[in-house]
Order: structure tokens, then sequence, then C-alpha cells
């Protein structure tokens, strides 16, 4: 006798066929897939099915619907590791210092290669973003972003997209938690001395001196290690097995009850 498939194993039947369809076709960012239609007709399948699988292929970074267009590609992206890591921050505040650590160990094993490979013009880029930034402190204003982007200009010399890209989830991540209700974190470092900080490396990579490129991260890292204050109340408890379930129902109604349109 043949076995039927559940919803679930139809999702992932349906998840698998676009993903296949996209590699097998050599489909690039922005191309467009099938439309709805047409994938209800080749996989003999219904409508929610499809919009299910839809559902998670999004919430994967792997396509994204265009409303009144049709479902699209999309480029490669952290957008499943960025949730991951903005929900631990919230979870657990010692995740902060973890994730400083990671930074610090992905940066150090870098830094000797960018010493060697980085060009006139990015170091260039460099003081000038340190001049900027220099004249913002002067004036009060935030310098975050040029914070980002000084590591940015610093490690594209790698010419490794995904390094950058993962490093930039770090960042974005723990400014969406300073910014957050939630936030228990304080991050004491001076503003003038991170600056200073981020000149003493460069005078190091402008020096092509790899030791000292590597000593100078350390001590920096190891400044913000110790400037992260942590609550030390434990995590949030899970919610009890009787609200998983209830929230589940909820979850599973409003699912039926939504019956989003997409081009056909």
């Amino acid at each position: 006798m043949k076995k039927s498939l559940s919803r679930p194993s139809l999702n992932i039947l349906v998840r698998d066929y676009i993903v296949e369809f996209i590699l097998n076709n050599g489909l690039n960012p922005g191309d467009p897939l099938p439309p709805e239609t047409q994938l209800v007709e080749e996989l003999g399948l219904g409508r929610s099915s499809i919009r299910e699988a839809v559902k998670i292929l999004q919430s994967l970074g792997i396509i994204e619907v265009r409303h009144g267009s049709g479902l699209f590609v999309r480029e490669n992206n952290f957008d499943p590791i960025r949730e991951i890591i903005g929900y631990g921050l919230r979870f657990d505040t010692r995740t902060l210092k973890e994730i400083t650590e990671i930074r610090l160990l992905l940066e150090r094993a870098a830094i000797e290669e960018v010493v060697a490979k980085i060009t006139n013009r990015d170091i260039k880029a460099l003081e000038d973003l340190l001049k900027s930034w220099q004249q913002k402190l002067d004036e009060g204003k935030d310098n975050l972003q040029d914070d980002m982007k000084f590591h940015r200009i610093l490690n594209r010399s790698l010419g490794n997209i995904m390094l950058l890209k993962l490093l930039e989830e770090f960042w974005v991540a723990f400014e969406h938690y300073e910014k957050s209700e939630s936030s228990e974190v304080l991050y004491e470092k001076p503003p003038q001395q991170e600056l200073d900080d981020h000149r003493r490396l460069l005078e190091a990579v402008k020096a092509r001196d790899a030791v000292r490129a590597v000593h100078v991260l350390q001590e920096h890292f190891q400044q913000l290690r110790e400037n992260v204050h942590l609550d030390e109340k434990a995590p949030a408890a899970a919610p009890s097995a009787k609200y998983n379930n209830d929230a589940a129902s909820s979850v599973v109604a409003d699912d039926d009850s939504e019956e989003k349109e997409y081009p056909t």
C-alpha cells in the first residue's frame, strides 16, 4: 500500500523541488521562479502546500516574494543567522561575550593575510574614514557605522565575501540588540579610545607589521570583553508544554485562515 505523505513531508518536497530547480537551471539572484499555478500543476499539490514551502524558503533567505510580480531568487545571505544571533542576545546575554570572542578568532586569523594583501587605495580609504570618525566624535555624533565600515574595508582585500557578510551579521545583531528595550549589557569603552585602537591597528597594517597588528587586535578585543557587563540571571525558562500546545494550535488556525495571493 502506498504511504500517503503528511503535510510536513509535502512542504519539504516542494521546498526541495524549488531549491533543485534553482540549482539545476543555474538561476542567479533576481531571476524569477515558476508561478504558483505552474508549481501546483507540475507537483500535483494544493496551493496551501506550495505557499507553506514558499514561507519556509523565505525564512531561509533563499527566495523573496514580490507582491504583484511573483517569486524570485535571492542573493546568498545570512538572514537565518541574523535571526538566531539576535534571539540569542535577548535570550542569554552571555551570547554577546561569545560573539566578541568569535569575531576575535576570525579577524585574528585574517589579519596576517590582510597585511600582505591590502592595497594603498584601501589604506587611503581607511585613513579618510578615521578622519570622518574623529569629526563625528568631536561633534558628539554616533559612530557605530564607521566602526563596522572600518572592518569591512580592512578585510575586503581578502576577496572573501562570506567572511565579510558573516562579520557584518554580528554587527547588525549587536546594533539591534543595543537599541532594544531588553538590552541589559553595558558597553562602556570610551569612544575616543575605540577610535584610537583603530588608528593603532591601521598604523600596524600600513607598516606591514603582521605581528603588531595581531597584538593590537588581541588587546582591543580583550578590552571589549572586559567592558561587557552581564546580568548574571539565568536565561528565561521555556514555556510549559500546555502553553506550547495552545500556541501551536493558534498558529495552525491562523495559518489555515490566511490566504496570500501570489501572481499566477
